[in-house]
């Protein structure tokens, strides 16, 4: 457990682990932060959408309004109060109007907001509107163009209304409108693929002008839940969010709620997230691969060299030593346990060697000693020898001492008694023998003192120990 394989494959397993966990983490956390930020921008464009199709509604109904009041014939018509004129130019074609460009309301004021002309209802006309018609009081009170939403009795309209001028002189002024209504919200919900409702604000709430939202969305409930911001309402696929809706003047007047089917971003964020998961399973399966790589090519080869490294403390040399030729740091330890191990196999035949000679050195010694001990034996006996000889001889001497002072008295006797000296002469004669007998022992045992010299002497030589026999020698010399 505490081996460096070990630690290295749990470090790397560790750090696979949370690299994969922090790859599916980051995945999900940047798929949902995506999918967010989609569903949001998907929300914003939404919105963008509306307000540009509300503004395109302004200015078309603008536009009308300037195409008519530009007219001359309607400039002299109306400057001249000729109603019925204008009447008859333009009630008859107001069904087409309406028909394909949604117009709702068309109509001829005079200053401040009276209603001069409605094309869309001519039997009506006359009536004071500037109460709840401030588009028309401004337009002729400013003597300019004015476009916007207007919040009038039957409802939200998008009004354009443009002053006309008859020979320099304002007349009045010519309006175009356009509800804002189911229609509208049908139209935008088919055409843009984004669910909307518009709320109408009245005195006693807000009022559903049209929704396409899903069933399981209640308007209302939308309305008060997205007051701060956007959100995924619960238990659907949508994001929902709320959108105010402002008249010519910038206050507001409704509104719009959007909902953006988030399923197609969830999917992407499945997707992403999937993938997520692959990312970090292909680098756990990279990881173990690269861990048993490095187990096959580095572990188990560290163990090796190192379990040989432990045979060779434990003074084994009897083993092949296995990665010299690998070219990193584990040949390099490969290499150096050769030179070790040889080193201890040199140090071992050393010891062998030093071993043997000392064995040899041993048995010369042993040699020496013995020789020694011969010759000391055989020095002892020659000196023996020679004692004995020594004390023959002077036992000897004495006879022929003896013999030489019998032979002198006998002589002196001689003439006395010849037959006395015949015998003494015979007595010399055995005496010269036993002398020469003597004589020829002594010789006899010089010459074997001197072999056995000569033999110690020889042997000294052949073993190489020539300090020994000077000694020998002067102790045979001494002995002699």
């Amino acid at each position: 457990m505490n081996t460096i394989r070990f630690q290295m494959a749990f470090v790397i397993i560790l750090l696979c682990a949370v690299g994969a966990l922090g790859t599916v983490g980051v995945s999900e956390w940047v798929a949902y932060d995506l999918t967010r930020t989609a569903v949001e921008r998907e929300a914003e464009g939404a919105k963008q959408q509306l307000l540009t199709r509300v503004e395109a509604r302004n200015a078309s109904a603008l536009v009308l309004a300037e195409l008519v009041a530009g007219q001359t014939s309607v400039q002299e018509r109306f400057g001249a109060g000729d109603r019925d004129a204008l009447a008859r130019e333009f009630v008859p074609g107001f069904d087409r109007l309406k028909a394909e460009y949604g117009i709702r309301q068309f109509q001829f004021h005079l200053p401040p907001a009276t209603s001069y002309l409605r094309v869309h209802k001519p039997e009506k006309h006359g009536d004071d509107l500037s109460s709840f018609r401030k588009t028309v009081v401004e337009t002729n009170a400013r003597r300019a163009p004015v476009s916007g939403l207007e919040k009038g009795i039957a409802g939200i309209g998008v009004r354009g209304v443009v002053p006309v001028v008859s020979e320099g002189r304002p007349v009045g002024s010519v309006e175009f409108g356009l509800s804002l209504h189911e229609r509208f919200v049908v139209d935008f919900t088919q055409d843009t693929g984004f669910p909307l409702a518009i709320l109408r604000e009245t005195n006693g709430g807000f009022e559903v002008i049209g929704s396409r939202l899903p069933s399981a969305i209640e308007p209302e409930q939308v309305r008060l839940a997205t007051q701060d911001g956007g959100l995924s309402w619960p238990d659907s696929d949508f994001y929902v969010d709320q959108v105010p809706v402002t008249d010519f003047s910038g206050n507001a007047i409704a509104v719009a709620l959007i909902a953006v089917d988030q399923a197609p971003f969830f999917a992407i964020a499945s997707t992403a997230r999937v993938a997520g998961v692959g990312v970090g399973a292909f680098v756990l399966f990279a990881a173990l691969t690269a861990l048993f790589y490095a187990n096959r090519s580095i572990f188990r080869p560290l163990q090796e060299t190192t379990d040989q490294l432990t045979s060779l403390a434990r003074g084994e040399t009897d083993f092949d030593v296995r990665g010299t030729e690998r070219r990193d740091e584990i040949g390099h330890i490969a290499r150096a346990v050769v030179v070790c191990r040889d080193n201890r196999l040199d140090q071992e035949r050393l010891t062998r060697d030093e071993e043997v000679a000392r064995s040899q050195q041993r048995s010369r010694q042993e040699q020496i000693e013995a020789l020694v001990g011969r010759f000391q034996e055989g020095a002892a006996d020659a000196l023996e020898a020679v004692d004995a000889g020594n004390r023959q001889l002077e036992a000897t001497a004495k006879s022929l001492s003896g013999i030489a002072d019998g032979s002198a008295r006998q002589a002196r006797s001689a003439s006395s008694d010849s037959g006395e000296a015949s015998g003494n002469v015979q007595s010399v004669a055995g005496a010269a023998e036993e002398l020469a007998a003597s004589i020829a022992e002594i010789s006899h045992q010089v010459q074997q003192t001197t072999e056995v010299v000569q033999r110690a002497t020889k042997d000294s030589q052949e073993m190489a120990i020539a300090d020994v026999v000077p000694t020998l020698k002067q102790w045979v010399v001494d002995a002699l």
